[in-house]
């Protein structure tokens, strides 16, 4: 009964989540000689998303591929397909769509090859998850005026102090529309702290409070991106300044996520492993965080980390058991002692093979003190958790990668499901019971499908109840 249940739920859970993937005008129209496909994109998590499409009056079955400026061109399947991106901003995508081998009817001036390379090209910004026209002088969200300020977005609002991550900048006129002629060579960043005891603040380019990749970046079509690390857990204020015009200048203040102080001075009982992206696809270097954590989950900050060491398994598809490797056909790793600063260390990584990875953290003075946790390259075909099986956790994948879309569209008509907390809070920690499944996270509160279908159903019918 219980499979039946989430079987029937899935059946109609996808196709609602089609119904609302093509309701919108924002998808892209492809026509061909006997029909038209709707094409769109979807998030998958931080930096994966996939290809969705909808046929209509198509007879032939479709061929899809995705190219970005920044990646190799990818095959993805038209229904579901999943990518990757380096950066979540507006960039120019490329989508391969075919009909067997017949091209759309409408490709502005369609060459007579039927080279993959040749296939339509449009912007879409994977920050706000929507189709952009920032690069067409016709769609007017872009000008050639004079600047009037800038706009300053960090990929993490609240950073732990530590982490690096990305700072974009755009430069914008009076009517908030980004100036495309604008190339920066004036702009700079500056960045100034606060402590928790101070209600003042300090300009500095110190390294022991911050560390920026460039202070002056390159701007393309009025936009700038750079990296930047917080070090301390203060209040940090970015200033961006144009140092031909003093009236142009843009703050943010940002708050370190450890700023209201969770840290301590005790015994080491745990690490944190995070990496920048959560399922990165073979052969793409991602930073690799490492946390060293107490009892109670804070931070040690006087951790040196001189005992710590990074160590990788991987698993094919075929196979069930872990190997241990140092080879680098595997993987590369910058350093697998890497060194600790105020409880926190950062490495980058390079996973190499479309395969399943486990990463484990050990303390060599106290073999309790161990954490792993289980990377799925985007490639990877295997997918495999301890106590689910291969079959099940794609299950669950398709719950997680849905749920979202689902729940909007559900309490889109029900005031009731919109207001009641209590649903929102069951909602929201059983996506993220099913993300620990996924990781295959030691923490994950359901050891098996039957628990996690026990916990589904409760939730379920008590959405079902309170509609």
């Amino acid at each position: 009964m219980k499979k039946l249940l989430i079987a029937m739920f899935l059946l109609a859970w996808t196709t609602s989540i089609g119904t609302i993937s093509f309701a919108s005008s924002d998808c892209k129209n492809v026509d061909f000689d006997n029909g038209n496909v709707c094409v769109n994109i979807e998030k998958v998590s931080w930096k994966t998303f996939k290809l969705v499409t909808d046929d209509n009056n198509t007879s032939e079955s479709l061929r899809c591929g995705v190219l970005l400026a920044d990646k190799p061109y990818k095959d993805v399947n038209c229904d579901g397909g999943t990518f990757t991106v380096n950066d979540l901003d507006t960039q120019l995508i490329k989508i391969f769509i075919k009909q067997w081998s017949e091209v759309p009817s409408d490709w502005d001036d369609k060459p007579s090859s039927d080279s993959k390379w040749l296939f339509p090209q449009w912007n879409y910004d994977f920050d706000a998850e929507e189709w952009s026209d920032w690069s067409s002088s016709s769609s007017s969200s872009s000008s050639n005026g004079d600047i009037s300020d800038f706009t300053i977005t960090l990929a993490d609002s609240t950073p732990s102090a530590g982490d690096e991550v990305k700072l974009t900048l755009k430069a914008i006129d009076s009517s908030d529309d980004t100036l495309s002629d604008y190339d920066g060579s004036n702009a700079k960043i500056t960045i100034a702290y606060r402590s928790s005891s101070s209600s003042s603040w300090t300009t500095t380019t110190s390294s022991t409070y911050f560390a920026i990749d460039d202070n002056t970046p390159n701007f393309s079509n009025g936009v700038a991106s750079t990296y930047i690390t917080f070090k301390k857990d203060y209040d940090y204020r970015i200033t961006v300044t144009d140092n031909d015009d003093s009236s142009v200048y843009t703050q943010k203040t940002i708050y370190t996520d450890d700023s209201s102080s969770s840290s301590s001075d005790g015994d080491i009982s745990d690490f944190t492993i995070t990496l920048a992206d959560s399922t990165p696809s073979a052969g793409d270097e991602v930073k690799l965080t490492l946390k060293a954590i107490d009892s109670s989950d804070d931070t040690l900050s006087d951790y040196d980390g001189s005992n710590a060491k990074i160590t990788i398994a991987y698993r094919s598809s075929s196979s069930s058991s872990w190997t241990t490797t140092t080879s680098s056909t595997y993987f590369a790793i910058d350093d697998n002692t890497p060194n600790f600063s105020n409880g926190v260390a950062s490495t980058y990584i390079t996973f190499k093979k479309d395969y399943d990875y486990r990463i484990t953290v050990t303390d060599n003075d106290d073999s309790s003190v161990y954490t792993q946790k289980t990377i799925y390259t985007d490639d990877s075909s295997s997918s495999s958790s301890d106590g689910f099986t291969s079959s099940e956790i794609s299950t669950v994948k398709n719950l997680y990668n849905t749920w979202d879309s689902y729940i909007s569209s559900m309490e889109s008509d029900s005031y009731r499901l919109r207001n009641n907390s209590t649903r929102q809070n069951m909602s929201d920690d059983l996506k993220a019971e099913m993300k620990k499944i996924i990781n295959d996270s030691s923490d994950k509160l359901y050891d098996n499908m039957d628990e996690f279908q026990t916990g589904f159903n409760k939730r379920y019918q008590y959405t079902i109840q309170n509609k």
